[in-house]
């Protein structure tokens, strides 16, 4: 039984079109952005207090710079080593595995496998093929206890007509 007090959160972004999961997660990450700035005034007291102000001077007053940018160039150096060893190791594997499929496809599961281990009859089987909105009520094990099954229009009709009695008991 579902608490009523608490209203159940339903999490599925994959429903969710990829226009909005982008707005959501740039809105999201502007958010985050501007809850960091306002720690900045805390941050800086906090880098004040164990000394970074050291790091500041010996890199920006005294031209420390120079060595990061020493330090920056090798780094670019190494990865794009790492890429051209990744690229040419995986275009060798490229030529050597080339026509030779070492992967096995599964058998595809039978009908008479399904009904067995879902405990369904065919007709059951070949109702929930066909319908696009489907019900599985599951007992304590886990087993289907009944399924009901429609077509996405036999669905919103069902919708229409539970929701407005609903409504107008609100009103």
């Amino acid at each position: 039984m579902v608490n009523s007090s608490k209203p159940p959160i339903i999490d599925v972004p994959h429903l969710l079109s990829r226009g909005r999961r982008r707005n959501e997660a740039a809105f999201t990450a502007i958010m985050w952005s501007l809850y960091a700035y306002l720690w900045t005034p805390l941050i800086s007291l906090l880098a004040w207090w164990a000394g970074l102000d050291i790091a500041y001077e010996s890199m920006i007053e005294d031209g420390g710079w120079q060595g990061l940018l020493f330090v920056l160039r090798w780094y670019i150096v190494s990865i794009t080593l790492i890429f051209i060893i990744i690229a040419a190791w995986s275009r060798s594997n490229q030529r050597r595995f080339r026509n030779n499929e070492r992967r096995r496809s599964l058998p595809p599961v039978s009908d008479q496998e399904l009904m067995f281990h879902f405990g369904v009859a065919s007709g059951q089987l070949d109702m929930m093929r066909k319908a696009s909105v489907m019900s599985i009520n599951l007992d304590e094990t886990g087993n289907i206890n009944s399924i009901s099954a429609a077509s996405t229009s036999e669905a919103r009709k069902t919708e229409i007509s539970q929701s407005a009695p609903e409504t107008e008991s609100v009103n």
